[in-house]
């Protein structure tokens, strides 16, 4: 899914308006909770009965020689942490060969605030953003009718974060591959890509051996079944953002039977090809540069052009520019390159009102000769730091993207005129990434797509904003069409993702879903 999904929590962290601090086991190691909770959940499959039991012994989460290690059967022990309440799951990295090993799964949880009714599990998207950093994060936003009603647990998927996570290249290594040019023009730049996605895909590897060709997004949902059993849940409740959506349809299409309420926000398409969504995206952030160009120059005084032509123009000037000669910023070793440069602008534009004057200020400050803030943006997008990569973001997200194309329907040939006619702004930087992201990545995964129509499970409210960069608005009426028993909400406005974004009639509808199973009526517009 795209790079920048789901990062609006990671945006105003870098605006310095929420901070918010990570979670491992690794940190709690040597604390000493004054209190811990065991959930303990048996279960006599891989799948759980529709009625869980308690058993009276804990369960070691360690897999037994003979690779019979039950997921379901293990307990939970959640102490004290930074954030709330800590703990690790444990599941296996091949469901299907248990006699591969194990992998392990941290979460954190924010108990409610009154009686709890089950636990809410939310995640960021991404893939490879913290579900466990977003989670505290997100609780100091939403209602106190839903935080009163669920304990919202956060949580790392497999290979991400701080859950056993893939380290595929170095900091140099991986600074050379975000900042290598999306729109190679030669063979030889063609060849360079392809050495260096083969690379990072040989460096998962040998970072984290089997698990490395394992963290697909059905393998994801699987693990996420395991933790709504062993936190004693019948049935999952869940909130998922941008890639949140896709794991959780495909959750519901595993699971359908165990789908509690899920909001599926800034929705995409499970059934689309991956050059398809790339095309999507290209088209939607085309819509967003439109909408920012407007409002810069409703107020008379944008520094970037009196028109929104003119503005627009500003920002496919930058990008002409440093595909021919990198822009300097203070780092001598980090000039903004087009790579660079895009997710850069990208992340301003995700993030609407909130990023556009931030984007304003970037590219006025290119124009000038200095790449310092859109440097700043960019890292933002790929989990750096001044120093290095604060997170495995950018490199768990190329592996969980790749495997997950070999599960997608196979798409045409990319074509780059189709992405310029679409996007003559980010057509050919994301055709790019469409013709190339993926194309020598050396894992593989077998794996099949299940069935997205989800039969029999309860209502899915899928929500989706009508001016969505990301994930354009098309995406989510067409995931509320193929789950059966999809519901379409719409936020009318800009930004990714609905919930949260200043429209009290969106967010009181989804309240009253989550915490009363008040299902709005399928069209439903605010």
């Amino acid at each position: 899914m795209n790079r920048v999904s789901g990062r609006r929590v990671a945006f105003v962290m870098a605006a310095g308006l929420i901070a918010v601090a990570g979670c491992s086991s690794d940190d709690d190691a040597g604390s000493t909770p004054s209190e811990a909770s065991e959930t303990t959940v048996a279960s006599e499959a891989t799948e759980p009965p529709a009625e869980t039991t308690v058993p009276d012994v804990t369960t070691d989460v360690t897999t037994a020689p003979d690779g019979d290690f039950d997921p379901y059967a293990q307990t939970l022990e959640w102490v004290e942490c930074e954030l709330g309440e800590c703990a690790t799951a444990t599941v296996p990295i091949d469901y299907d060969d248990p006699s591969a090993g194990d992998t392990f799964i941290e979460l954190v949880r924010i108990p409610a605030s009154g009686e709890a009714q089950g636990t809410l599990f939310v995640n960021p998207g991404g893939p490879g953003d913290s579900g466990v950093d977003f989670a505290p994060g997100w609780v100091a936003l939403v209602g106190p009718e839903v935080t009163a009603a669920y304990d919202v647990v956060g949580f790392d998927p497999r290979g991400v974060g701080a859950s056993d996570p893939l380290e595929c290249l170095d900091t140099a290594a991986l600074d050379e591959f975000i900042a290598f040019d999306p729109t190679p023009e030669t063979p030889e730049e063609i060849d360079e890509w392809a050495t260096l996605l083969a690379g990072m895909g040989e460096g998962c590897e040998q970072d984290a051996g089997a698990l490395a060709s394992h963290v697909t997004t059905v393998e994801t949902a699987r693990d996420l079944d395991v933790l709504r059993a062993v936190v004693g849940d019948d049935q999952l409740n869940y909130y998922g953002a941008s890639y949140g959506t896709y794991l959780g349809a495909t959750y519901a299409a595993l699971f359908p039977d165990n789908v509690g309420r899920l909001v599926l926000d800034g929705a995409v398409d499970p059934e689309m090809p991956f050059s398809e969504l790339w095309l999507g995206f290209g088209g939607g952030f085309e819509v967003a540069l439109a909408s920012y160009a407007d409002n810069c120059v409703a107020g008379g005084s944008c520094p970037l052009g009196s028109t929104p032509d003119e503005v627009i123009a500003s920002v496919q000037d930058l990008f002409a520019q440093v595909d021919e000669e990198p822009l300097l910023t203070s780092d001598p070793d980090r000039p903004i390159t087009q790579g660079l440069a895009f997710w850069g602008v990208v992340t301003a534009l995700s993030s609407a009102e909130e990023g556009w004057p931030l984007l304003t200020e970037a590219v006025l400050s290119a124009q000038n000769g200095d790449g310092d803030l859109l440097l700043l943006l960019a890292d933002v997008a790929t989990g750096r730091d001044a120093e290095e990569y604060s997170s495995n973001l950018f490199m768990a997200q190329t592996a969980i993207n790749c495997l997950d194309t070999q599960i997608r329907p196979e798409g045409d040939e990319v074509n780059i005129d189709e992405f310029v006619e679409a996007s003559p702004t980010f057509g050919a930087i994301v055709g790019g990434f469409a013709a190339y992201g993926c194309d020598t990545w050396p894992l593989e995964t077998a794996l099949q797509a299940p069935d997205y129509s989800a039969p029999g499970a309860a209502p899915i409210v899928v929500l989706g904003t009508t001016r969505d960069p990301n994930t354009p608005y098309a995406w989510a009426q067409r995931l509320a069409e193929i789950i059966d028993s999809g519901v379409l909400l719409t936020r009318d406005g800009d930004g990714h993702t609905g919930y949260l974004k200043g429209n009290a009639c969106i967010d009181q509808t989804i309240n009253e879903y989550l915490v009363n199973g008040a299902v709005p009526d399928d069209g439903t517009t605010c």
